[in-house]
């Protein structure tokens, strides 16, 4: 009788069980043959090990004729590895540690056949730090190690803000909380150890209010109709593309990538302001898209990267798509569940264009995520990306609202995501319930190092918004109560989130920075707490700011949690009005069927 297959994440293309198991000795000697790049970081936290040319515990064999990213793991007597790139052989890796902990104690590993190779080539995350959040760089380092043990191989960190050390623009950045040109100068060469691509992403036409809204920039911003300036600059305006060319000539000899994503989504102010002539000459579409070249040409002729951007405004002109370069990549990207990712995808596919599709987190404007929205969002993305051959999937967590997001809540998506990125084939067949299960198992394990459910907890921690009568695009009612200033009662939210902050009190996690992950939550579920009755936690509110700052602290550079703070104050204020005049607090709509 063969072995039981073992549970590996995310799943493999092909396993093939047999019937012996082989014992583990407490050296293991590995032959890593023509392997220059040897995976230490991994190595040493895993196995006591030394190097070796014959006798081999563990042999890799180059295989130019397999899968660029793929792998195949042998075991029978000994472990034989064959990979045709470096990046397969550490992804082999990776699959080996769980099959080493098959039997549960890690003593004997099971005779297999594994071959295997991802669906999707470029497999990323982006984190938003521009809208709140600046996340310490060692913060940092701990994600990327996570998303490596996924198999990622890209990580993006989401720049719109003045919040780069950019070279030449010091009159604007002096006194601000900003990453260093060293900071991102290490984290390029700690993803690159980890086969990570380390993508630049900065937005290059719209969202750019904090930069605009600077005096001296004032000229190449599009002057709204109301006469008020906007965050997105004038693509008539030469001095435009020469400001993004001083942004990318500050940025980019700090990243390795040949990669950069140029942003350009929301670009709304188009056709307004001194755009309003030429675009009722051309057409915004075409306004839109001649700058939009004018970056691609700059980007790729000066700066030698293949740019990105998100097709949101391309989208709305597909008249003009054969417009757009064979070897421009667009990213298709919505965070609902029911975004139809396969019509939109196979629009791009039809154009010949090179594309990624971009799901989300759901965890932003959010108290604690959106957990059947973020799975389903990620489910179908990835289901189209396969499909119609999309180059890459890009999993977003985003920072509107200012990122009060627990960070444990966003790494289920990260987890789910990865899962998905490899092989959702496999997941299609098994269902959204084993893939979950089978997440928990990894993630428990792996990642938070407990012998509790900690990864069903995540899930169950962003059901929460299932209780809310009326569903919310991209955001909870609850997280919109707050934000409006509208107190509602939801007794059977409060009730939940208390259930909630009990049980995380007792779960153990062992895992670096267990503190941080679960203080966040209980801060989240004091939040929800406060919203959901205010009247029943009166004086909580200061309990939860200093839980917060606090929290923020050790996650996050020391700018921008004041946003949630004044959110809190006027909030209380509303309460207090409503108490002064004599009112009632009113009681929200409670949906029970959607939640179970």
């Amino acid at each position: 009788m063969s072995c039981k297959k073992p549970v590996i994440v995310p799943s493999v293309q092909s396993v093939i069980m047999g019937e012996e198991k082989y014992y583990i000795p407490k050296t293991v000697r590995i032959n890593f043959g023509n392997i220059k790049k040897i995976p230490l970081f991994f190595l040493n936290g895993w196995l006591t090990w030394e190097k070796c040319t014959d006798n081999a515990d563990i042999t890799f064999i180059h295989n130019s004729e397999m899968h660029e990213q793929g792998y195949k793991i042998v075991v029978k007597n000994t472990v034989v590895i064959e990979y045709a790139e470096e990046c397969g052989a550490f992804y082999a890796l990776t699959t080996l540690k769980q099959l080493f902990a098959a039997d549960g104690n890690g003593k004997y590993i099971p005779e297999a056949t594994i071959e295997d190779f991802p669906e999707i080539p470029q497999r990323a995350v982006m984190l938003d730090v521009s809208r709140g959040r600046i996340t310490r760089l060692e913060i940092l380092k701990k994600t990327v190690d996570m998303l490596a043990m996924l198999k990622y191989n890209q990580f993006q960190l989401y720049f719109d803000s003045l919040i780069f050390d950019y070279k030449g623009f010091e009159e604007y950045t002096a006194g601000r909380c900003v990453y260093t040109a060293e900071e991102i100068k290490e984290l390029n060469d700690y993803c690159r150890e980890r086969f990570i691509d380390l993508v630049p992403n900065q937005n290059s036409f719209g969202h750019l209010e904090r930069w605009l809204e600077q005096p001296n920039l004032y000229s190449i911003a599009i002057t709204r109709d109301n006469g008020t300036k906007s965050g997105v600059l004038n693509p008539l305006n030469e001095d435009s593309l020469k400001f993004m060319d001083k942004i990318y000539g500050s940025l980019l000899p700090y990243f390795d990538s040949a990669f950069i994503n140029i942003g350009c989504d929301e670009t709304g102010e188009i056709g307004q302001g001194e755009t309003k002539a030429e675009c009722e000459k051309i057409g915004v579409g075409r306004v839109y898209v001649d700058f939009l070249l004018k970056l691609y040409k700059l980007v790729t002729e000066k700066y030698k990267r293949t740019p990105m951007f998100w097709c949101d405004i391309a989208m709305q002109h597909p008249e003009l798509l054969p417009m757009l370069p064979k070897d421009l990549i667009a990213i298709e990207f919505d965070y609902e569940g029911d975004h139809p990712f396969e019509e939109r995808c196979k629009i791009l596919h039809d154009a010949g264009l090179r594309f990624y599709v971009s799901p989300g987190t759901s965890g932003w404007n959010s108290i604690c995520g959106r957990t059947e929205n973020m799975t389903e969002n990620l489910r179908n993305a990835a289901r189209a990306a396969i499909k119609y051959g999309a180059e890459g999937y890009l999993v977003t967590d985003w920072g509107d609202g200012g990122h009060p997001q627990p960070l444990a809540s966003s790494m289920a998506g990260y987890i789910i995501g990865g899962m998905y990125a490899w092989h959702a084939e496999s997941y299609e067949q098994k269902g959204v319930e084993e893939l979950c299960r089978n997440a928990a198992l990894f993630a428990n394990k792996y990642i938070f190092e407990t012998d509790s459910d900690f990864f069903g907890f995540l899930l169950r921690l962003g059901k929460y918004s299932n209780l809310e009568g009326i569903r919310q695009n991209n955001s909870t009612l609850t997280w919109n109560n707050f934000c409006g200033c509208k107190p509602t009662r939801f007794p059977v939210i409060y009730s939940y989130a208390s259930e909630l902050m009990r049980e995380i009190e007792n779960i153990a996690l062992n895992c670096e920075y267990s503190d941080l992950l679960k203080g966040e939550i209980k801060n989240a579920c004091r939040l929800l707490m406060i919203i959901s009755e205010p009247e029943k936690v009166s004086g909580e509110d200061e309990l939860w700011k200093k839980e917060y700052l606090y929290m923020w602290n050790m996650r996050s550079k020391p700018s921008g949690a004041d946003f949630e703070i004044r959110l809190m104050d006027n909030f209380i204020n509303a309460v207090a009005n409503i108490k002064a005049n004599g009112e009632e607090i009113p009681q929200g709509v409670t949906d029970i069927k959607r939640f179970f």
